[in-house]
């Protein structure tokens, strides 16, 4: 910084600290154009200093900074509504540059000396903090890396458990075809059920009519018979009256004792024919349906 610059801004420090508003509204001013580092700014944050000291660490560091640090401060002064005090600057700085002009070339050696060493400390206080946030940096690096390693592994448990899963939905795929299957076999179970019941109800409807028939035809043999017995009995009555002699009658005795004994044996009871298989399926059609009556008849007497 100029050293009429520097002994304007000493002689007014008191006038400065007493008078100054709105020092965060010009620290942003100067942080936004440069004259300020962030971290420099964030010291100002906070309530642990007081307002004495903020000005004093900003004057320090406008000195130490210098270039166009002083003509933008003067201006953030002015915009910010300290214009008495930027007023109170220039006019000390018009006054002492006259009696510093024979000094100036000594002053700026010295300033010069005194800025490359500030540098210096600058260049030092962030190699610093470039150190640490390498130190930062490498913990994060170290946190992405488990981070990978734990996304990996949850990736390959993903990866395992899918693979799981297709192997129960094949054997579930699998049990409904052997389900289905199931339900079909039943379903031809049950259609066989029912035909063979439709079968059975149908045979036991042929052997009822078979037997119905057989009643009737039993019924009507029955009645032949008898029909047969009394015309038999009724010839032999007229017999004997129109041949009354012994000699002739006994052998219309003979006789009719023959025709007993023949109608005996012919109303004697015989088993019925057993139906082979081939006669069961063309529904009884070949049965003799006189001796079965005869054999039942006897069997059970009407």
């Amino acid at each position: 910084m100029d050293p009429t610059q520097k002994t304007a801004l000493t002689k007014c420090n008191l006038y400065i600290k007493k008078n100054l508003t709105n020092i965060d509204r010009i620290l942003d001013i100067l942080l936004k154009e440069g004259c300020l580092l962030w971290d420099e700014r964030i010291q100002f944050s906070g309530g642990e200093k007081s307002s004495d000291d903020k000005c004093q660490t900003l004057l320090e560091i406008l000195v130490r900074r210098g270039g166009i640090c002083y003509k933008t401060f003067i201006d953030s002064l002015k915009s910010t509504g300290n214009e008495h005090i930027a007023k109170e600057i220039e006019d000390a700085l018009s006054v002492r540059k006259g009696d510093d002009k024979l000094m100036s070339e000594s002053d700026t050696d010295d300033e010069k000396d005194k800025t490359i060493t500030d540098l210096r400390v600058r260049i030092d206080e962030l190699t610093s903090e470039l150190e640490d946030k390498n130190v930062k940096l490498k913990l994060l690096r170290d946190q992405q890396r488990r981070a990978l390693d734990d996304l990996r592994k949850q990736r390959e448990k993903n990866t395992e458990k899918d693979s799981q899963i297709k192997i129960l939905e094949r054997k579930n795929h699998d049990l409904e075809k052997e389900i289905n299957k199931l339900k079909t076999t039943i379903e031809n179970i049950q259609k066989q059920l029912r035909r063979v019941e439709e079968e059975k109800k149908k045979t036991a409807n042929e052997q009822l009519r078979a037997i119905q028939n057989l009643e009737r035809k039993q019924d009507a043999t029955q009645k032949t018979c008898d029909k047969l017995c009394e015309n038999f009995t009724a010839f032999a009555r007229d017999f004997s009256k129109n041949f009354p002699m012994q000699a002739e009658v006994k052998v219309p005795n003979q006789k009719a004792q023959a025709i007993k004994e023949a109608q005996d044996e012919v109303q004697k009871p015989s088993p019925p024919k057993k139906f082979n298989s081939r006669q069961r399926r063309r529904g009884l059609s070949t049965c003799n349906f006189s001796d079965a009556a005869d054999w039942r008849n006897a069997r059970t007497p009407r």
